[in-house]
């Protein structure tokens, strides 16, 4: 017999309480880098709901697509480390995407929530 979250974390498209999908290890890596920068890393319910907001906002979704595949990169080696496996090591081109990340999201998400009042 399984757990209730365990039965949905099987599901593939099994939604969160924050609009997140259960399975989708490189988005939570993404929303946990944002909530790191903005917010000191206060994970709180108000924070996830807002910074969710923001990544599925259909006007952002140049600038997640742009950096998911990198923050998928990075979920792959957290994930190996945890593990204890052999170490997946991010490639340049994803190590120079974080970065770039990191540099503009305060501008971005200032301006999108300038854009939502």
């Amino acid at each position: 017999m399984i757990t209730f979250k365990q039965f949905l974390s099987l599901a593939e498209d099994s939604k969160g309480r924050h609009g997140e999908y259960v399975n989708d290890v490189a988005e939570k890596t993404l929303v946990h880098a944002i909530i790191n920068i903005l917010f000191g890393g206060q994970k709180t319910d108000e924070n996830y709901d807002l910074v969710y907001s923001f990544v599925e906002d259909p006007k952002q979704e140049r600038f997640y697509e742009r950096f998911y595949p990198a923050f998928a990169e990075k979920a792959k080696a957290a994930e190996a480390a945890r593990k204890g496996e052999k170490p997946v090591v991010v490639s340049p081109e994803s190590s120079k995407l974080l970065g770039e990340f990191k540099n503009q999201l305060k501008q971005v998400f200032n301006n999108w929530k300038q854009a939502r009042k």
